[in-house]
């Protein structure tokens, strides 16, 4: 209970300054049934309550953990207490638990009128007093996903301390619990495009899944193992966009597929070992950081198609294989061959599908400075045809990470190409149908807790929930 009252009381601490003097809806919300008094005796008095997530255009009782919504209430006093000096009162029931909406937000309350407190006082009471309590109110995100909430009004006249006005019925409404599998909004149509870094002459090939939406979106980076393309991970794309991310896959010219481009078959694993380059790795990492420096400037353009929708304040980074590696020197991991530093402050956090240590030194100090949030994802088989990466070597990177929001997911029996699209074994549908829905719900989970602060994701991250994807051989943990 104490947890509760916390949580609401932080949240909606400054709810008093949302509170609106005059009708802020287009529409009077629903009736809640019955009013009565504390004495007993007749009252006309009415209630009207309506949780919504269109602005006040229709109201509802159940919402997703991502909806966005606003209470709307009104007042109709009794005709003989127009004008006359009151308060307005607001009380949640929350798991058996009464909560009173005062000018500093939710405290508990004992049920005594004596006690209860007024989230309003009015020197003149209305025919109809109508108020947006709070807008723009995530209660998913503040943790409270998969409660019930019921709300119950009441009035009182300053010169009747010991009366009090109420409705008998309560607006309820339920917030569904928390769910990365689901999508809340359809997936985007990617834009094929690309980007110049004039500073290397270089040209970056770039496919981005704009997410929907009136508020600008998080946006997520990603970078494709070797010989691969902005295509590498579509599932991705489509998941995470549909999630609210924009999702930006940019393609390394020297590592990409074009250097297969009339490679025979037998020298294909010979082409790949080639561009597997200390040199090809400074490069990838200068184009995570010249993609952001493009999304920037995109951002603020009026004439390109991303302007203004671009949250660059919150960035996740995130790649494959070779990827993953750029992956891990842009999001905090150092070596001694790179100087200054080739981390990018501006990402937040990193999801890092195959990982891989060095293979000599010392592994913790060169991940001492990793100070965002990790989430690695690797398999028992996960051994590429390149580099000859031990499971080993990947799963050495996780016990090097300083603690605070480091994840590890290993896919039993999972292979190098379960997170990409490709297949894994050519000519053969022997991927395990499970791991791409098990990647996308763990990963979108991830994005949601650490860039969006998302308060239900990271309760299903560390909480029994998340054993609704997990298969059962895996294995989690996290820091």
């Amino acid at each position: 209970m104490r947890s509760i009252t916390i949580f609401i009381s932080n949240l909606l601490f400054s709810v008093a300054c949302i509170l609106a003097s005059a009708m802020a809806y287009s529409a009077m919300p629903p009736a809640l049934d019955g009013s009565a008094t504390a004495s007993g005796s007749d009252t006309t008095a009415q209630f009207f309550a309506g949780v919504s997530a269109d602005a006040g255009q229709t109201y509802g009782e159940l919402f997703t953990s991502h909806d966005i919504v606003e209470l709307n209430i009104a007042y109709a006093v009794e005709p003989t207490h127009i004008n006359a000096a009151g308060s307005l009162f607001l009380v949640v029931e929350l798991e058996g638990n009464l909560l009173m909406l005062g000018a500093q937000g939710f405290a508990v309350w004992d049920g005594a009128i004596a006690t209860l407190t007024a989230f309003e006082n009015l020197q003149s009471l209305e025919e109809i007093n109508s108020r947006t309590v709070f807008s723009n109110l995530a209660f998913g995100t503040a943790g409270l996903a998969g409660k019930t909430f019921n709300i119950y009004l009441g009035y009182q006249l300053n010169s009747q301390p010991e009366e009090l006005y109420f409705s008998t019925s309560a607006l309820g409404f339920t917030i569904q619990s928390y769910s990365p599998e689901s999508q809340i909004q359809s997936p985007a149509t990617p834009i094929l495009t690309s980007m110049i870094d004039a500073s290397r002459e270089r040209e970056i090939p770039l496919l981005i899944y704009s997410a929907t939406g009136n508020q600008r979106s998080p946006v997520l980076l990603f970078s494709h193992g070797l010989g691969g393309s902005v295509y590498a991970a579509e599932y991705l794309g489509q998941h995470w966009s549909a999630r609210g991310y924009t999702v930006v896959f940019m393609q390394h010219p020297g590592s990409d597929e074009s250097i297969l481009e009339g490679v025979s078959p037998l020298q294909i694993i010979n082409t790949l070992n080639a561009a597997a380059t200390f040199e090809n790795l400074l490069l990838r990492i200068d184009d995570v950081s010249a993609v952001i420096d493009q999304l920037e400037t995109w951002n603020v353009d009026p004439t390109n198609t991303l302007y203004q929708t671009l949250d660059l304040e919150h960035i996740g980074m995130s790649g494959h294989s070779f990827g993953a590696l750029t992956t891990q020197y842009v999001s905090g991991q150092t070596s001694a061959f790179i100087s200054p530093s080739p981390r990018d402050p501006r990402i937040d956090a990193a999801v890092i599908f195959s990982p891989s240590a060095p293979s000599s030194g010392d592994t913790q100090q060169f991940y001492k400075d990793v100070d965002i949030p990790w989430l690695l994802m690797t398999g028992t088989e996960d051994v590429a045809r390149i580099g000859n990466t031990t499971v080993a070597e990947r799963l050495a990177v996780y016990p090097a990470l300083p603690e605070g929001e480091k994840y590890e997911l290993v896919l039993f029996e999972g292979e190098h190409e379960a997170f990409s699209d490709r297949e894994i074994t050519p000519g053969l549908d022997n991927r395990n149908p499970a791991h791409h829905p098990e990647i996308q719900a763990i990963s979108s989970a991830f994005w949601d807790a650490n860039l969006q602060q998302n308060s239900s994701a990271r309760q299903w991250l560390k909480g029994e929930s998340i054993n609704t994807v997990l298969q059962a051989m895996d294995t989690w943990q996290f820091k």
